[in-house]
């Protein structure tokens, strides 16, 4: 049914998503600068001229119109052939698989390590438990200094969604699954760190990594952006007792 919505989508899925953006409806409001923030964290953590990106639910690639072409060897994963197709298009040199990334990696995509995992507008379509099961499996096919990138409709604690929800009553969508920070943190296990970005009002980034250390590590779990910010820092979230 999902990967339906999207081939039928596809054609103008990009446009509709700009248009929201621009209206400020949510889920999509601050679209734009959650792409952009994405792009400027991975450029800004790369370790070196060429960049590893394997990209789950890589839709039409937008994000990846925001880099410079040559420091990124792409690989991306989606379930709905017409939005790879525009994907194509937009990086004629990244490597694309019509598969679910669900199901782990697809033939024909080497088992390599990647600097970076990324998922923008995807996680929403599962639950908490899915979604850590999928960190966890993916975990291993980063680089040892590698992270995965989370994008998405995300909120700091409970009491942030709440707000969100009571001022978006008319689009919020109840089958999706809006998550929160710190109940993704008291159930992910205690030798990665992770860091999260507050967009907008209702999106944010989130980093995962395996603790080592050159992770930074601040006192606080939580750096906000600020529109006057030019660059933001990753925040290492406490180490829980056993």
């Amino acid at each position: 049914m999902l990967k339906g919505y999207y081939d039928l989508i596809a054609p103008r899925y990009d446009q509709e998503i700009s248009e929201m953006d621009k209206l400020s409806i949510f889920p999509y409001d601050g679209y734009s600068n959650l792409l952009t923030l994405t792009a400027e964290y991975i450029i800004e953590h790369s370790r070196s001229e060429s960049v590893k990106v394997l990209d789950l639910g890589v839709g039409t690639a937008e994000l990846y119109t925001k880099f410079i072409p040559d420091r990124i060897e792409l690989s991306g994963i989606d379930f709905s052939k017409p939005m790879l197709e525009i994907a194509k298009l937009k990086i004629p040199d990244g490597s694309f698989y019509e598969y679910d990334f669900l199901n782990g990696l697809p033939d024909g995509l080497p088992e390599n390590r990647f600097d970076f995992i990324v998922s923008t507008y995807t996680i929403h379509h599962m639950s908490l438990d899915a979604l850590i099961d999928l960190i966890h499996h993916y975990l291993r096919y980063l680089t040892p200094f590698g992270k995965i990138v989370l994008a998405d409709v995300l909120f700091l604690d409970d009491i942030s969604k709440k707000q969100a929800y009571e001022q978006n009553l008319d689009s919020w969508d109840h089958d999706h699954h809006y998550h929160v920070y710190n109940q993704l943190v008291s159930k992910m296990k205690n030798h990665l760190s992770m860091s999260f970005l507050e967009v907008s009002e209702s999106s944010g980034i989130i980093v995962i990594e395996n603790y080592h250390e050159y992770a930074l590590q601040y006192e606080d779990n939580l750096v906000k952006y600020k529109s006057n910010t030019t660059k933001w820092k990753s925040t290492r979230h406490p180490v829980k007792s056993e």
